[in-house]
């Protein structure tokens, strides 16, 4: 079969280019909450870099794997939280990382479970 024909057979379903591992059958994709803090809450270089985030169309917030479901922002504090839903925890790195190395922001990330996913988990358990 010619290179061409191979290429087109294949699914984009990896984050990185060339990664041709297929993704199971029945795979969802898994949901994290993101808190972040800036260093330093008061810098104009932070909350300008939000202001034209947000202005620009939220580049980031949607690719090939992962999604941003809500976004809550805390002035108060210089942080706030996202909700995410991902393939893994790659692509929510890949959606951080600007942040954390180019603003020295912090993100804690923690895998979570929608209601359905909770009870199904559940019910499976005491089964």
């Amino acid at each position: 079969m010619p290179n061409d024909q191979m290429d087109a057979d294949k699914t984009d379903t990896s984050l990185f280019p060339g990664d041709d591992r297929p993704v199971s059958e029945g795979f969802q994709m898994a949901r994290f909450m993101i808190h972040w803090c800036a260093p330093d809450p008061t810098s104009q270089e932070y909350t300008q870099a939000i202001v034209n985030y947000i202005k620009g169309g939220k580049s980031m917030d949607e690719f090939a794997g992962f999604s941003v479901l809500a976004r809550q922002i805390h002035p108060q504090t210089g942080g706030g939280v996202l909700l995410v839903e991902a393939d893994n925890l790659a692509a929510v790195q890949k959606h951080t990382y600007p942040w954390t190395k180019g603003l020295g922001v912090t993100a804690t990330i923690t895998p979570g479970l929608s209601d359905e996913e909770y009870v199904e988990l559940e019910e499976s358990m005491t089964s």
